[in-house]
C-alpha cells in the first residue's frame, strides 16, 4: 500500500545557534504527544520543515513547540491543528507560528463568548479533502475569526492567473470548523498559482464591502518542489518502534516509502492570520446579578430554582442583558436543616449543587399525594421572602419518597444510561459526597472530626467510599439517594444553561469561592489538598481591619495541589463549565499569597503569609543584635498594668467604692484562673498557665465552663466574645510570632508592634530595628514580590489553563493607578499578571482601594474589567444613598459579632454542631424593620418623606455617619453635577444617569445588580418598596440571613414592556448589543 507523503512547514524567527523548533502529535510518528519523542524540523531561511511519510488513513493532531537545551516552549493556540489525510496523497502544509493570543483572539475563544453570543446552528460538515487530478492542486484556505455574529458569514475572494472570484458571485463560503476557525476547499490548475486572497464577513441581510479584512493581499504559491537528488531530502519514517530521518533515494531503495507520483504537492493546508477586521474589534455586553435562590416564578417552590434560569434569561434577551450573574450553588447544609446555612458561600461541598434548587415537577413521575399537595405549598412559600428551613425541610421529604418510588419504577433507575454516564463524569468527587453526606446524618453532625476514629483516619477514607458504594452495604440506600438528587440536579441544571445558551443568547457566570469549610466533604476526602492546621483570613491593615480577619477556613496545601498537577481544582473547573460560561474568582489576591494563621490561634494577629519570607535567627543578630532569649520577643510580656487597663471597669480609670473593689476582684479572677507569676529577672509579671497558654485552650475552657452552644442567647454570646477579645490583648503582646520551619525555628513581626508593652520595654535600638522589620514585612512587595508574582503566575496560569471559562477575578479594593482607570501601574503586579492572561477585573464605584478617592468614575475604566454598580455584600444604590445609622437593637443580626466568631473564627465541635435544634433565625434580617419607619402607614409618600427627614436630621450624627454624608454630597454634586440640595432618598431618573455611566463605560462587560436596574423607573411592583428590604448580604454579620427575593414574578416582570425598552434602549447604544 502507498504512503501518504507530508511536508509540514512553519515559520518561526526567533530561534538563534543551537535552538530548534518540533513538531508533536498523535500519532506514532509524531511522538504521541510525548515531546522526547517528536520531530526536530530543518531550517531554511526561517521557515521550517519535515517531510514524514503516514501509510494509513488517518487524522492527524499535532502542534509545534520551540526547544532550548532542556527548556520547551509550546505555541500558544487554543486548540491541537488536524487534518485527515489517505495513503498515495502529496500534502503540503504551511503553519503559522502562535505566540500569546491578543486580548480579543483569547476572550472571544472562551465559553461565554463562542458557545453563547456567538453560538451558531451547525452548518453542513466541512467535506472530506480528496486528491485531485494530476494537474491540479486543491488548496484548503483556513482562518481564525475571533469575533463573528451568529448572522454573519465569512467568505473567501481573490484572484488567479486564470480566473478572479473578487465578487460576491464568485466568493466562495467557509465552513465552520473548531472555533473560532473557518475552511473551505477551492482547487487550482497548478499553473494558476500563485493566487492572491482576502476574506470578507458578509451578513444575512446582504453584502457589506466596509467587512473586507484591511491590509494586504495574502497569497498562496506554488506548493514546494520535491526533488529527491537534493542533499538535504529527507523523509522521516517510522521504523523499529520510532521515527527515522533517512535520505529519499535511500528509503525508496530500501522499500521504506515509494517515490511520489508527482514532483509536488496535490494538496495544501494553508493556515491565515486572524481576520483583519476594518476597525478594531471590541467584545462588548451588559448582564445582570442576582443570586439563583432569589428568583420568583409561579412555578417556584420556596425558592428560585434552576428551572427558573430559562425565564430569567428570557427577560435579559427581551431587555439585551447577554449574562446572568450568580452566587454558588452548591450544597451548603453544614448544619443540616439550618438557616445557618443560608450563606451560598459556606460550603459541604466544592462539586456538589443544593437540594434545594431542585424542580419536584420535573421528577416524573411523582407520587399522588405529592402532586396534590404541591399548589398548597407553592402558595405558601413562595413569598418575597426566603423560608429556608421550610422550603428545604418540605423538599428534602419529598425528594425521599419520590426516590422511592423511582427505585422501583420502570426497573428502576440505576439502569438508566443518563444516570450511568453521570456517574462516569462525577466519579472524581460524587462517591466521597455522597458517602460523606449519609455518615453526616448517621452521626449528626458535618464536623467529621468528631466522628469515630475508624470513619474520620485519613488512611481509612478510600476503602470507606469503596465499600459504601457496594450494592451490598447497608447504608448503599442512603448514598445511593443523593446521588440520584445530584443526578436530577444537574440535569435540570444543564438542561436551564443550554436553553439560556443556545436558544436565549445568555450565559451564566458562575462564582468560586476562597476555600472550602472544614466541615465538608472536601477536607474529608481530598485532605491532602488542605493544611487542616492553619486557617486562611486577611492581614491586618491600619486602614480597614486593625486586627485583621480569620476566615476560619482551612488553608489549601498549594504544594500538594501542584504536585499533582492542579487535579482537584482542574475538575472543579470542570464540573462548573457544565452549568456556566464565566466564572468569577472570589478574593484573587489570596491566590497570590495568603495570610494563614495556625489553628490554635483565633486572633489574626499571629498570621504570616503564604507564600513569605521569614526571618531566621541569624538575620535576628543582624538586626542590631536581636535575639530572642528565653522567648523575650516571642512570649506575651503581661504585666499587672496591662491587665488592669484591658479588664479594669473604667479601662484604666479611677473608679469608686463598690464599683472599684468588683474590678478588682475580677481582675484578680482572672490572674488567678489564666496566669501565674513570672520569674523576677523577666520583664513580664506574668505567663499564661499551660492549660491556657494558646487562645484555643481559652475558649475551649470558656465554652465548657459557661456551657456555650449555637442556643445561647445574645447577652450570653456578646460577653464571651468580648472577653476573648480582651484575652487576645494579653496573648498578642509580643514582638515577633515563631513559626517551626522544618530544623529551625522562624520568626515573623507582629502588625502594629508599638502599640505592644513588649516593644515599649525594649531599648530604642531594639525598638528601632523591630519597627523597620515590621515596614518591611507588610510592606509585601518589596519583601515578598518575586514569590508572590511566582506564585500567580502558577496559580492563575494553572487556572487559566484548566477551563473554557471565562475567567473574572475579584480585585475589588486594590489600589489603581493614579488615574483611577483600572490601569496597571508598576508595583500592580497582580493586575499586571492579570491583564497577560487575559482575566477580568472587577470594579465597583463605591470601592476604590485608594483612601485619598472615594469613588471611580467608570468613564476612566479600562476595557479588561467587569463594570458593576454594587455587589452581593453591599446596600444596593437605594440604600446606600440613605446612610441610614447602623442598628443598635440587640435583636438584629448585623449586631451578634459573638456568634460570627464563633462561626468563622472557632472549629465547633460535636457540642455546638450537631443537626438536632438548630438555633431559631434573628429575628429580624438587614432589612427595614432594623432602621427607624414611619409607624402611620396610611400617611402619602410626601409625608412619609418628610418626617424621615426630619428624623434623620434630629439622630445624633456620628463622624462616621458625616464622613459617609460628605461622600455622598461630593457624588451628587460633582458626578451628577447637580445644583440642587441632595435628597435623603435616591431618585430614579439620578439612579438612572448612574446606570448609563456604567452602560457607557469603557468595560467590556457591564454587570448590574437587579435591584438597581430594575430601578431606574419607579416602579414598587418590581423592586421593594423599603431599599433595605434590598439587600442580600450584610458582611458586618455572619449571622446574617440570606432571605432576599424578588417582590414580583418573572412573569409578570415579563411584562414590563417600558422598563424592558429602557433597558434595551441603553443596551442598544452603549454597542453592548453588537458582537464586534
Amino acid at each position: 500500500m502507498s504512503s501518504a507523503f507530508v511536508c509540514f512547514c512553519v515559520n518561526y524567527e526567533h530561534t538563534c545557534f543551537g535552538e530548534d523548533v518540533y513538531i508533536c502529535g498523535s500519532e506514532e510518528i509524531l511522538g504521541e504527544w510525548n515531546p522526547s519523542n517528536a520531530i526536530r524540523l530543518q531550517c531554511k531561511d526561517f521557515i521550517w520543515f519535515a517531510f514524514l511519510t503516514i501509510p494509513l488513513r488517518t487524522n492527524i493532531e499535532y502542534k509545534y513547540f520551540f526547544k532550548s537545551g532542556d527548556y520547551i516552549r509550546w505555541e500558544e493556540r487554543s486548540h491541537f491543528r488536524s487534518f485527515d489525510v489517505a495513503p498515495g496523497e502529496i500534502v503540503e502544509v504551511r503553519d503559522l507560528w502562535h505566540d500569546r493570543a491578543n486580548f480579543t483572539e483569547d476572550i472571544s475563544s472562551t465559553s461565554l463568548i463562542q458557545d453563547v453570543c456567538m453560538h451558531r446552528e451547525k452548518s453542513d460538515e466541512f467535506p472530506k479533502v480528496e486528491k485531485p487530478d494530476d494537474e491540479k492542486v486543491s488548496v484548503v484556505f483556513e482562518i481564525p475569526v475571533p469575533l463573528i455574529s451568529p448572522q454573519e458569514s465569512i467568505h473567501l475572494i481573490g484572484a488567479s492567473k486564470k480566473n478572479k472570484f473578487w465578487n460576491l458571485a464568485g466568493a466562495q463560503k467557509l465552513f465552520e470548523a473548531e472555533a473560532p476557525f473557518f475552511k473551505c476547499i477551492r482547487s487550482f490548475d497548478f499553473d494558476e498559482l500563485p493566487v492572491q486572497y482576502k476574506f470578507v464577513l458578509t451578513h444575512n441581510l446582504g453584502w457589506e464591502c466596509e467587512n473586507i479584512e484591511t491590509g494586504p493581499n495574502s497569497e498562496c504559491g506554488k506548493p514546494m518542489p520535491i526533488d529527491l537528488n537534493l542533499p538535504d531530502a529527507v523523509v522521516w519514517t517510522f521504523q523499529e518502534g520510532k521515527a527515522k530521518a533517512v535520505h529519499f533515494t535511500d528509503a525508496i531503495a530500501s522499500h521504506m516509502c515509494q517515490s511520489p507520483t508527482a514532483g509536488h504537492a496535490q494538496i495544501i493546508f494553508i493556515e491565515s492570520p486572524s481576520f483583519r477586521y476594518p476597525n478594531e474589534p471590541h467584545f462588548r455586553a451588559a448582564g445582570v446579578a442576582i443570586p439563583v435562590f432569589a428568583l420568583r416564578s409561579k412555578q417556584s417552590l420556596g425558592v428560585g430554582e434552576f428551572a427558573d434560569l430559562p425565564l430569567l434569561a428570557k427577560w435579559c434577551q427581551m431587555a439585551g442583558l447577554r449574562v446572568v450573574q450568580l452566587l454558588p450553588v452548591t450544597d451548603t447544609a453544614v448544619n443540616g436543616v439550618s438557616w445557618m446555612d443560608s450563606d451560598p458561600f459556606s460550603s459541604v461541598s466544592s462539586f456538589a449543587l443544593h437540594p434545594i434548587y431542585i424542580n419536584i415537577d420535573s421528577l416524573q413521575p411523582l407520587p399522588a399525594d405529592i402532586a396534590a399537595d404541591l399548589p398548597t405549598q407553592r402558595e405558601k412559600l413562595n413569598t418575597p421572602k426566603l423560608d429556608y428551613e421550610a422550603t428545604l425541610k418540605l423538599k428534602l421529604s419529598y425528594l425521599e419518597r419520590i426516590f422511592d418510588l423511582h427505585l422501583t419504577h420502570d426497573g428502576g433507575f440505576e439502569r438508566d444510561e443518563e444516570f450511568i454516564q453521570f456517574q462516569k463524569d462525577s466519579a472524581y468527587w460524587m462517591p466521597s459526597y455522597a458517602v460523606f453526606k449519609t455518615l453526616s446524618s448517621q452521626n449528626g453532625t458535618t464536623n467529621w472530626q468528631g466522628w469515630p476514629e475508624e470513619l474520620s483516619d485519613a488512611c481509612n477514607v478510600e476503602k470507606i467510599v469503596a465499600e459504601m458504594t457496594q450494592p451490598a452495604h447497608c447504608l448503599y440506600r442512603e448514598v445511593l439517594f443523593h446521588m440520584w438528587v445530584q443526578f436530577h440536579l444537574d440535569r435540570q441544571f444543564r438542561e436551564a444553561s443550554r436553553r439560556c445558551a443556545c436558544e436565549l443568547h445568555v450565559g451564566l457566570k458562575g462564582d468560586i469561592p476562597v476555600g472550602c469549610e472544614l466541615r465538608s466533604a472536601d477536607t474529608w476526602y481530598f485532605r491532602k489538598y488542605f493544611r487542616l492546621d492553619m486557617r486562611v483570613g486577611s492581614r491586618p491593615d491600619a486602614a480597614s481591619a486593625p486586627e485583621g480577619q480569620n476566615w476560619g477556613i482551612p488553608a489549601f496545601n498549594w504544594e500538594n495541589i501542584l504536585a499533582d498537577n492542579f487535579e482537584w481544582w482542574g475538575k472543579r473547573l470542570k464540573a462548573m463549565e457544565r452549568f456556566f460560561h464565566a466564572c468569577q474568582v472570589d478574593q484573587l489576591l489570596s491566590y497570590c499569597r495568603s495570610w494563614l494563621i495556625p489553628r490554635e490561634s483565633l486572633s489574626a494577629l499571629h498570621g504570616r503569609f503564604v507564600p513569605g519570607r521569614l526571618v531566621s535567627e541569624g538575620e535576628l543578630v543582624k538586626r542590631s543584635g536581636l535575639k530572642d532569649l528565653y522567648g523575650r520577643l516571642t512570649l506575651p510580656v503581661i504585666t499587672k498594668g496591662l491587665v488592669e487597663q484591658v479588664f479594669g471597669k473604667n479601662n484604666g480609670g479611677e473608679g469608686e467604692g463598690e464599683e472599684e473593689e468588683e474590678g478588682e476582684e475580677e481582675i484578680e479572677q482572672i490572674i488567678r484562673t489564666f496566669l501565674e507569676p513570672a520569674e523576677e529577672s523577666a520583664d513580664s509579671d506574668y505567663v499564661f498557665r499551660e492549660e491556657f497558654n494558646t487562645e484555643r485552650k481559652i475558649a475551649d475552657y470558656l465554652i465548657e465552663q459557661l456551657g456555650i452552644n449555637d442556643e445561647s442567647g445574645e447577652e450570653e454570646l456578646a460577653a464571651l466574645d468580648s472577653f476573648l477579645r480582651k484575652m487576645h490583648v494579653l496573648t498578642n503582646s509580643v514582638c515577633l510570632y515563631a513559626f517551626d520551619e522544618g530544623e529551625e525555628v522562624s520568626y515573623a513581626p507582629r502588625f502594629n508592634v508599638a502599640s505592644t508593652v513588649s516593644w515599649k520595654m525594649l531599648g530604642a535600638d531594639w525598638q528601632d530595628a523591630l519597627l523597620q522589620l515590621e515596614r518591611e514585612y507588610f510592606s509585601e512587595w518589596g519583601w515578598h514580590g518575586e514569590l508572590f508574582e511566582k506564585s500567580a503566575w502558577t496559580k492563575l496560569g494553572k487556572m487559566k489553563e484548566a477551563t473554557r471559562m471565562l475567567l473574572c477575578g475579584d480585585d475589588v479594593g486594590l489600589a489603581v493607578d493614579d488615574n483611577c482607570g483600572g490601569g496597571f501601574s508598576s508595583s500592580s503586579f497582580l493586575r499586571r499578571i492579570m491583564h497577560s492572561l487575559h482575566i477580568l477585573g472587577l470594579r465597583v464605584q463605591r470601592v476604590t482601594g485608594n483612601p485619598s478617592e472615594n469613588y471611580f468614575h467608570p468613564k476612566n475604566y479600562s476595557e479588561d474589567v467587569i463594570a458593576a454598580t454594587s455587589t452581593h455584600d453591599m446596600p444596593p444604590l437605594r440604600a446606600w444613598w440613605q446612610i441610614t445609622p447602623p442598628p443598635t437593637s440587640s435583636s438584629s443580626s448585623s449586631s451578634s459579632p459573638s456568634l460570627s466568631f464563633l462561626k468563622y473564627n472557632y472549629d465547633y465541635d460535636s457540642s455546638i454542631s450537631s443537626f438536632s435544634s438548630p438555633p431559631p433565625p434573628p429575628s429580624s434580617s438587614f432589612s427595614s424593620s432594623t432602621f427607624p419607619q414611619s409607624e402611620d402607614k396610611d400617611k402619602d409618600e410626601f409625608t412619609e418623606e418628610k418626617e424621615k427627614e426630619e428624623k434623620e436630621e434630629n439622630l445624633p450624627l456620628s463622624p462616621q455617619f458625616q464622613i459617609e454624608s460628605c461622600i455622598r454630597d461630593r457624588f451628587w454634586y460633582n458626578t451628577l453635577c447637580n445644583s440642587s440640595p441632595r435628597p435623603s432618598s435616591l431618585p430614579s431618573d439620578q439612579l438612572e444617569r448612574i446606570i448609563d455611566m456604567h452602560m457607557f463605560s469603557p468595560a467590556m462587560i457591564a454587570i448590574f445588580l437587579y435591584q438597581d436596574i430594575v430601578a431606574i423607573l419607579p416602579d414598587d411592583e418590581v423592586y421593594h418598596k423599603d431599599p433595605w428590604d434590598e439587600v442580600i448580604n450584610n458582611p458586618d454579620s455572619k449571622k446574617h440571613y440570606w432571605q432576599y427575593r424578588m417582590p414580583c414574578f418573572i412573569e409578570r416582570l415579563m411584562e414590563k414592556s417600558v422598563l424592558i425598552e429602557r433597558i434595551k434602549g441603553k443596551v442598544v447604544h452603549s454597542g453592548r448589543l453588537r458582537i464586534h
